[in-house]
C-alpha cells in the first residue's frame, strides 16, 4: 500500500491556490486582451470607414467637377463662332482655330482634344509635348476611334485604355443637328 500511496498525487492547499491563481491570471489576461482588441478594432474600423467615405466623397466631387468642366467646354465649343467655320466646312484659318482649342480644354487632366466636322476633317490640340511621330500616330488612332463612334447612335461614350480615358461626344448646332464629334 505504500507504493500505491506514493503514486497518488498529494493535493495540498498550496498547490490548489497556485493552480487557481494561475488559472485566474490567464483568464484575466485573456479578458483584458479581448477588451483591448475590441476597443482597438472598433475604433480602427470606425476611423477607417470615415477615411474611406471621405476619399470616396472627395473623388466623386473631383470627378463631377472635371465632368462639369468638360461639359462647359463642349458648350463653349458649340457656341464658338471661330470654330463654327470649321464645323460648317467653310473656309477656316487653322492658325486662328488652334488657339481656340487651347483655351477650350486646357486643364491638367485633359491631355488633348480632337474635333471632327461632318466632312471628317480634324483639328486637334495636345496640351503636353509629343514628338511628331507620336502626334501622327495619335491622330490616326483618334481618326479610327472617331469613325467607330460615328457609326453608332450614341450621344457620348467613354473608352479607356492602359493610359487614358477617352470621352467621345457629339456637337450639335442650335437646331440640334449634329455638326461634329469631339474626343477628349
Amino acid at each position: 500500500t505504500l507504493g500505491i500511496n506514493k503514486m497518488k498525487k498529494n493535493y495540498t492547499l498550496k498547490r490548489e491556490l497556485t493552480f487557481l491563481m494561475i488559472l485566474t491570471s490567464v483568464c484575466t489576461l485573456l479578458s483584458v486582451c479581448a477588451a483591448v482588441f475590441y476597443v482597438f478594432f472598433s475604433f480602427f474600423f470606425q476611423k477607417t470607414q470615415e477615411d474611406i467615405e471621405y476619399v470616396l466623397r472627395y473623388t466623386s466631387q473631383q470627378y463631377e467637377a472635371h465632368m462639369q468642366f468638360i461639359e462647359d467646354s463642349v458648350i463653349a465649343i458649340r457656341h464658338n463662332t471661330v470654330l463654327d467655320d470649321f464645323f460648317q466646312k467653310e473656309e477656316y484659318d487653322l492658325e486662328e482655330i488652334e488657339p481656340q482649342l487651347s483655351y477650350s480644354m486646357e486643364l491638367f487632366f485633359v491631355t488633348g482634344i480632337y474635333l471632327f466636322n461632318n466632312g471628317n476633317e480634324c483639328i486637334y490640340e495636345h496640351y503636353y509635348a509629343t514628338t511628331l511621330a507620336a502626334g501622327r500616330e495619335q491622330k490616326r488612332k483618334y481618326e479610327n476611334m472617331q469613325q467607330e463612334f460615328k457609326s453608332t447612335s450614341d450621344q457620348y461614350a467613354c473608352l479607356s485604355d492602359k493610359d487614358e480615358l477617352n470621352i467621345f461626344f457629339r456637337i450639335y448646332d442650335e437646331n440640334m443637328r449634329e455638326k461634329g464629334i469631339g474626343i477628349v
